[in-house]
């Protein structure tokens, strides 16, 4: 399942709430990030980065968010 369960020791819904919105904010700046490169760069260089980019923020999904609203599913926004 998950490789840290880390976040699944917190306990408070406001401190969940908040880690929610860092992270998923984290993710939205990585995301304009694969769109500035793709402007801004050659498609070798795009492709390449938009991989990268696309593994952390898997990481940031599946590390942080899922263990996070598996205890706090009322904070998860696709409930």
């Amino acid at each position: 399942m998950y490789r840290d369960k880390w976040m699944c020791v917190i306990k408070n819904n406001d401190v969940a709430q908040y880690i929610s919105n860092v992270l998923n904010s984290c993710n939205a700046d990585l995301d304009k990030s694969v769109a500035y490169v793709q402007e801004h760069c050659t498609e070798e260089e795009f492709i390449a980065y938009r991989r990268l980019i696309g593994k952390i923020m898997g990481e940031v999904v599946i590390e942080g968010l899922m263990p996070l609203y598996k205890q706090h599913p009322e904070i998860d926004p696709d409930n």
